[in-house]
């Protein structure tokens, strides 16, 4: 089976070496359908069906390549592999297109989603980050005041003080 330019039509070709039938069977069963000639393929080369010569003079790899050039599975292979290609091609090219549409008909949600996402975060800076900031800020500033106003021998000499400055947590 190969498809027309656009796409749109398959047609068959009787060189394929394999039925119409097999030939317009789902992408999951056509892979399937290799599958199951491939393992008969490797049976039969198991089993000696096929010419094994050593690659050692020129008539010999003649032989081989005849002998794969009439063989009906390597053509089977060949126009299996370009119909699963082709498959995944206007699979490709289907939901490539699909997309395109959802997204040139929703693109007007995407922009107003997007500018909402941006204004909720936003609020969620000036409002919520901001006040966890200055709250942050402000214990910071009465941590430095602390430490520089009450004289070095004082908080040395209170165990409260010291534990509240190496570690910033009180006892209470």
């Amino acid at each position: 089976m190969y498809y027309d330019p656009s796409c749109n039509f398959m047609f068959y070709d009787i060189s394929y070496g394999f039925t119409e039938e097999a030939a317009t069977l789902p992408l999951d069963q056509l892979i399937s359908e290799y599958l199951y000639h491939l393992e008969n393929f490797i049976i039969d080369a198991n089993n000696g069906e096929f010419i094994q010569l050593p690659f050692t003079s020129k008539e010999n790899i003649e032989i081989l390549f005849r002998q794969v050039l009439n063989d009906k599975f390597f053509r089977l292979q060949e126009k299996l592999i370009n119909n699963i290609v082709g498959d995944f091609l206007v699979l490709h090219d289907n939901l490539t297109s699909y997309s395109n549409i959802i997204l040139n008909n929703q693109i007007e949600l995407i922009i107003y989603l997007v500018i909402f996402g941006i204004l909720a975060l936003l609020i969620i800076d000036i409002f919520v980050l901001n006040r966890i900031f200055n709250d942050s800020i402000k214990e910071m500033e009465s941590i430095v005041s602390f430490v520089f106003l009450i004289p070095q021998k004082i908080i040395n000499k209170n165990e409260k003080f010291r534990s509240f400055l190496e570690t910033t947590q009180t006892d209470e």
